[in-house]
């Protein structure tokens, strides 16, 4: 498996208190959470789980998942926040090649219909 960057999109909700959304785009996964520390962990647990799990079964990891529509592309590339760029810790386990993921926050409360 070569280099894999994972861009993750953060969402806030529409209203107060309705928590966060985060799409990965390389792979139509979604998550949700009341906090944004919640929902870290949530996309580091499900990005883990689909790694390991296909590491048991010996096949690629995401290989099933297609990409995520390209409304999600669009927001991605226009948020000027990058919350964090950082080496998937869990990579090194699973193959010899490295990996990232890459957080942005979206400045609107964009949610599509």
């Amino acid at each position: 498996m070569k280099h894999k960057t994972i861009n993750v999109l953060i969402l806030e909700g529409k209203e107060p208190g309705e928590g966060w959304s985060a799409q990965c785009l390389e792979y139509d996964i979604a998550m949700q959470a009341k906090s944004m520390t919640d929902l870290m962990y949530e996309v580091y647990r499900v990005l883990l789980g689909n790694f390991i799990v296909s590491k048991e079964l010996g096949v690629e990891p995401f290989a099933s998942l297609k990409r995520a529509p390209p409304v999600y592309w669009q927001l991605f590339d226009q948020a000027k926040t990058t919350v964090c760029r950082e080496p998937i810790p869990f990579g090194a386990e699973i193959n010899s090649d490295s990996s990232e993921v890459v957080v942005r926050v979206a400045e609107s409360q964009f949610q599509p219909a």
